[in-house]
């Protein structure tokens, strides 16, 4: 996106005109509905100063601008704390279905996200979002605003844990004699249901929730729906205490919006544990510059870090892949098994019949290892060699770990085909998202406090 200037005569914003330059830390744009968003910093056309909303968000609609400039202005009207703000917006002098909208940036995401990210919410967590949603819900419906597009993908996040409403494309102000916000109330109980299940579309709230939270949800969907105000002043509102949702206090970063801790990569078996994905998300780390991954930890996670801070690009700069210094792959593998001990080869049985699962680069082997039992990670023939280059990276870190939270590689072997079987512990146990599937409703507090606390103390 080339630096350009924006002009806001169509929408009157005191006739300003704002300079938009991409923000190097962000400057991927995303894709919308519309169009294209991207991340910048505005500063007055005239004086260049930053203004106080240094960092915002352009929204660059290609088609249905006349539609999209109707809805934002509409928005434009707006001033309520759990609103996303529209700074400015124009129509492109060169094309009539173009808009150019300059909208506040709100940095850590949606709630779809974040379901994503940590699964399904608790009820303290639903009643601190749906509250403020809800609140700005009964602020548009004041206004004779209809949202009409109420669901986790337009609430996004603070980076102070707060909650805003946003996706006003589908918006629409209602005549005189319409009254009727039945729409939005339904989509606000499917809202509610989707942040206790993971899912969209559903009415009914799962069977593990609380009587205040079904009656709730079974309220927004009868035929004859109470108004948003009677709906903030039920009891599942009145009792659910204001939590600052579990989110990082600073926006996330390119790690965390390119490769998110995923709640199938998580097992629980006596504790929980991340799998051989950790290492790829720390490998990406590096590769995206972030230095500091390994200054937070403890003195205690000295061992667990071993290896970390000794990353050195190779020297093919075509190549966007990293190694360690001083530590050769191959001293992982076993490469000729004529050298193997017999005892040893005999020691290693991999029991193809009993598949545990399919990753990234292959399959998972129930394995035996001198008696123990052992996973069998074993790589796919005829993996393109790029692939194998970032599986030996995960593989090599991996073996440099030690944390009581992350499974523990034994040994690496190699056969005459080139593929790679990887054995580390196994864990007795499912992984969070198995779970979740099965119970259809998110974990306690407790648990879920559990959870996170385990997984941040890898990080």
């Amino acid at each position: 996106m080339s630096e350009r200037s924006v002009s806001l005569e169509l929408l009157a914003v005191d006739g300003r005109r704002f300079r938009c330059r991409p923000d190097p830390r962000h400057f991927a744009p995303v894709q919308g509905r519309f169009g294209r968003i991207f991340r910048v910093r505005i500063s007055a056309a005239e004086t260049s100063e930053s203004t106080a909303d240094e960092t915002a968000a352009v929204y660059c609609a290609d088609k249905a601008g006349r539609k999209l400039l109707s809805c934002f202005s509409i928005l434009a009207q707006l001033k309520h704390d759990n609103i996303v703000r529209l700074i400015a917006a124009a129509r492109d002098a060169d094309s009539a279905a173009s808009v150019c909208v300059l909208m506040e940036w709100v940095g850590a995401g949606s709630l779809r996200d974040l379901i994503d990210r940590s699964g399904c919410l608790t009820e303290p967590l639903i009643g601190a979002h749906g509250k403020q949603i809800g609140s700005a819900l009964h602020y548009l419906h004041s206004r004779r605003i209809l949202h009409r597009n109420v669901k986790c993908r337009s609430a996004l996040i603070t980076e102070s844990g707060h909650t805003k409403l946003a996706g006003f494309t589908a918006c629409c102000l209602l005549e005189e004699d319409e009254l009727d916000a039945s729409l939005d109330v339904r989509q606000f109980g499917c809202f509610l249901v989707e942040m206790a299940t993971g899912r969209t579309g559903c009415k009914e709230a799962p069977e593990s929730s609380t009587n205040q939270l079904r009656s709730l949800c079974e309220a927004c969907a009868e035929q004859q729906r109470p108004r948003m105000e009677q709906l903030l002043q039920l009891e599942f509102f009145q009792t659910m205490q204001s939590l600052k949702p579990l989110l990082s206090p600073s926006p996330p970063t390119p790690t965390q919006a390119l490769r998110p801790v995923k709640s199938d990569r998580c097992l629980l078996g006596g504790r929980a544990e991340v799998g051989a994905s950790a290492p790829e998300v720390l490998l990406q780390q590096r590769r995206l510059g972030e230095s500091d991954a390994t200054e937070e930890l403890d003195d205690d996670d000295e061992a667990g870090a071993r290896g970390l801070d000794k990353y050195r690009k190779t020297d093919d700069e075509d190549e966007d892949y990293f190694e360690l210094e001083g530590t050769d792959f191959e001293e992982l593998i076993e490469e000729d098994e004529n050298e193997q001990d017999e005892e040893d080869a005999q020691a290693c049985q991999i029991d193809r019949e009993r598949l545990l699962g399919r990753g990234r680069f292959g399959s998972v082997f129930r394995a035996d290892l001198h008696g123990m039992p052992a996973a069998a990670y074993r790589t796919t023939p005829g993996c393109p060699e790029e692939t194998l280059k970032q599986f030996r990276a995960s593989c090599l870190i991996l073996g440099k770990l030690r944390h009581d939270c992350i499974v523990r590689l034994v040994k690496v072997l190699s056969d005459s085909s080139g593929c790679l079987t990887v054995l580390t512990e196994l864990v007795e146990g499912r992984n969070l998202r198995s779970i979740l599937t099965q119970r259809k409703a998110g974990f306690r507090e407790g648990d879920l406090r559990s959870y996170c606390r385990q997984v941040s103390s890898i990080y």
